[in-house]
């Protein structure tokens, strides 16, 4: 998620985040994304996090259009705190916090007209869309199931994917991912740099730009190998 991190300065006068206004909400989640990728080594610097984010995933024309409907609703302090919390978040995976599911929240009711799933309450589809001159339409659906909640580091499970996301199931026990070069892993390595290596199944550490690649792999989401790890390009 761009620009000046002042949107997001906490400690106001009430003790809390200054509100996100919604015109500003896109720009805002990319400077939060991009500080968490950078933090959690997913990405070697700032500069490769904006060069691979999809400006479609950040225009909020769409919700405002919702809002003004009387479809979505928006909350500016939710916002505040999801993005907070998420560009200071745990690796591998952050934007998580309940603030966040708050965010924007869908006021249609079911059997009510719908344009996206966002319009729908309780995390319904919208169903049976048809769609015209770039207008859809459709129906919200039934209530979306409540998923139960991700078993924490040290608690029981059956896969890995009971466990929280820092996490990983071993012998009926979720254990967090190892976080350096050179610990045993089995499900990937806690820091974006660090992979898994299956034949030694040790974390390993991948090539930065410019470095060799013929040891060590680069990183496929923001490089190639030619020699040494060059950056995939951009628009």
């Amino acid at each position: 998620m761009r620009g000046s991190y002042s949107l997001l300065a906490a400690l106001a006068a009430c003790g809390g985040l200054d509100p996100v206004p919604l015109d500003r909400y896109g720009a805002a989640a990319e400077d939060a994304l991009c500080e968490w990728a950078v933090a959690c080594r997913h990405v070697p610097d700032d500069a490769t996090c904006r060069r691979f984010i999809d400006p479609k995933r950040y225009d909020t024309r769409r919700a405002a259009e919702s809002i003004a409907a009387g479809r979505l609703s928006y909350d500016p302090d939710a916002a505040a705190r999801c993005l907070d919390t998420g560009r200071r978040g745990p690796c591998p995976s952050s934007f998580d916090d309940p603030s966040c599911g708050r965010v924007f929240v869908g006021r249609v009711a079911r059997g009510g007209a719908c344009t996206s799933r966002i319009d729908c309450a309780a995390g319904a589809d919208c169903e049976n869309r048809t769609c015209a001159a770039g207008c859809c339409r459709g129906t919200c659906g039934a209530p979306a199931p409540t998923p139960p909640p991700l078993a924490p580091v040290g608690a029981s499970c059956q896969t890995h994917f009971d466990c929280v996301a820092i996490a990983y199931c071993d012998g009926g026990t979720c254990r967090e991912l190892p976080k350096n070069a050179g610990d045993a892993c089995l499900f990937g390595c806690w820091y974006g740099d660090l992979t898994c290596d299956v034949a030694t199944l040790t974390c390993v550490k991948v090539a930065g730009l410019g470095e060799a690649c013929d040891a060590r792999p680069c990183d496929a989401a923001w490089a190639y190998c030619d020699g040494v790890c060059r950056p995939r390009p951009g628009a």
